[in-house]
């Protein structure tokens, strides 16, 4: 039996994924890396596909973005087995494998070659209201980072646009999106953290949690964010109003942000957050909604990955 499971979602990126799958494949080809590729139908049947490839594949390769990314892992962790994780990035915005320095299909398959493995934490959500972790690999947020996505997600669902320019599908109705969530007073968000000893309110219009520098499709917004660190970084931005919120996106692609008094990085074991109202979380791409408290970390190590 071949030690190596490839999984391709053909929707992620736009349909990138299967634009590049000749490609992956005649790579592996090349440097007879024996596999098996099996592409997937919709969210459910990647699932399904994962739960029973996990335990037949010791090795599980990831083809898509990093919500592709994240319904393999929690399948990896949830079901304990002890695969080894890789990943090609063909997502429309690639953070995690971007801040790993694997955004590049080349980059991916040349790690998949090497073989190399190194154990990296995994970001987790708990809450009394959920019986077992959230886990996420990349970020979760609340505030702007459930606001934007759900009117992109809207914006190029009601316009249907299907063009490959980053600016018409993400730029463009991430910048409406965030004029929106202002003017329509759904920022910013009163709540209280703790963590280290200290406790205070705030009232945020975004609250990012990282285990990458990079959220967006590139926004460096906590540079110091680490996956190997066991610790969970945060990003607390407590502007009012679109015009401050749009520098600080605009600068945080060169890390410029961290100077302004709207921007705080904190670092923790874990942090606890209680909201004065209910909040939706966004987690790798997936919204989940009604949260009254939480607390996030990291795993430790929870995850073998090809790097």
């Amino acid at each position: 039996m071949k030690e190596i499971a490839v999984l391709l979602n053909p929707a992620s990126g736009g349909g990138k994924s299967l634009h590049i799958r000749n490609k992956i494949e005649k790579y592996f080809n090349k440097n007879n890396i024996k596999y098996d590729l099996f592409v997937s139908k919709s969210e459910s049947h990647l699932k399904e596909l994962t739960q029973n490839k996990t335990t037949k594949y010791p090795v599980i390769i990831g083809v898509g973005g990093d919500t592709t990314f994240n319904i393999i892992v929690k399948e990896i962790l949830r079901g304990g087995e002890k695969n080894t994780f890789g990943m090609i990035g063909t997502g429309s915005t690639n953070d995690f494998v971007r801040g790993l320095r694997i955004d590049k299909i080349r980059l991916a398959c040349d790690v998949i070659k090497r073989g190399k493995t190194r154990k990296i934490d995994i970001g987790q959500l708990k809450s009394p209201g959920i019986s077992e972790p959230l886990y996420f690999l990349a970020a979760l947020s609340l505030g702007l980072g459930v606001t934007v996505k759900q009117y992109v997600d809207d914006f190029n669902r009601n316009f249907k646009i299907r063009l490959k320019s980053r600016l018409l599908k993400q730029t463009i109705p991430g910048t409406l999106g965030t004029f929106y969530s202002f003017t329509s007073n759904k920022l910013p968000i009163k709540l209280s953290i703790e963590y280290n000893n200290i406790k205070k309110e705030c009232m945020v219009s975004g609250l990012a949690f990282l285990n990458t520098p990079f959220v967006a499709h590139g926004l460096k917004l906590i540079p110091e964010a680490s996956p190997f660190d066991g610790k969970i970084d945060a990003c607390i931005i407590t502007t009012s109003a679109f015009f401050k919120t749009f520098i600080i996106g605009v600068t945080a692609y060169k890390a410029k942000h961290l100077k302004m008094k709207e921007v705080e990085i904190i670092r923790a074991q874990s942090i606890k957050i209680y909201p004065e109202h209910p909040v939706d979380i966004q987690a790798d791409g997936f919204i989940f909604s009604g949260f009254k408290e939480f607390e996030i970390s990291v795993a430790p190590k929870a995850l073998n990955v090809l790097l």
